[in-house]
């Protein structure tokens, strides 16, 4: 009689981004200003909702910004962590923005990081590693 192998598979999230947490105490227009200013790039207020989905709750969220720069290869969104008194990473309450980096090819991360924190308005910024978080899921589209 032949000797019976289980296999088990197990997938890990993988994510397609790479995410900044940044805490600033100011309003979001007055984040990207600075962010466009001091960094070149030109976010813009997004013109269609982003429609998060989960079992117990759902929602659009009213402020979403986006930057993209297709000749880079780049897609940047920049959103508030918390939207109508609800977290997207709630393991992350003291979060006030993600700035979520699609296809990146061109930023160096440690250096968007440090230029990030030249803003006067910005307390801090911290490259996250989104598998180490169940909530991250809120932060795919």
């Amino acid at each position: 009689m032949a000797k019976e192998i289980k296999l088990k598979l197990e997938f890990d999230d993988d994510f397609d981004f790479d995410l900044v947490a940044i805490s600033c105490h100011n309003l979001d227009y007055q984040l990207v200003f600075e962010i466009n200013k001091l960094l070149g790039f030109k976010f813009e207020k997004c013109q269609d909702p982003y429609l998060i989905k989960r079992k117990d709750w759902s929602f659009e969220t009213p402020s979403f910004y986006e930057y993209i720069d297709e000749e880079q290869r780049i897609e940047m969104f920049l959103v508030k962590n918390k939207i109508l008194n609800k977290l997207l990473m709630k393991e992350l309450n003291h979060v006030d923005y993600f700035l979520i980096i699609k296809e990146n090819l061109s930023q160096e991360m440690k250096h968007l990081i440090a230029e990030l924190r030249k803003i006067e308005i910005v307390l801090h910024a911290q490259e996250i590693d989104p598998t180490n978080f169940d909530s991250a899921k809120n932060l795919e589209f």
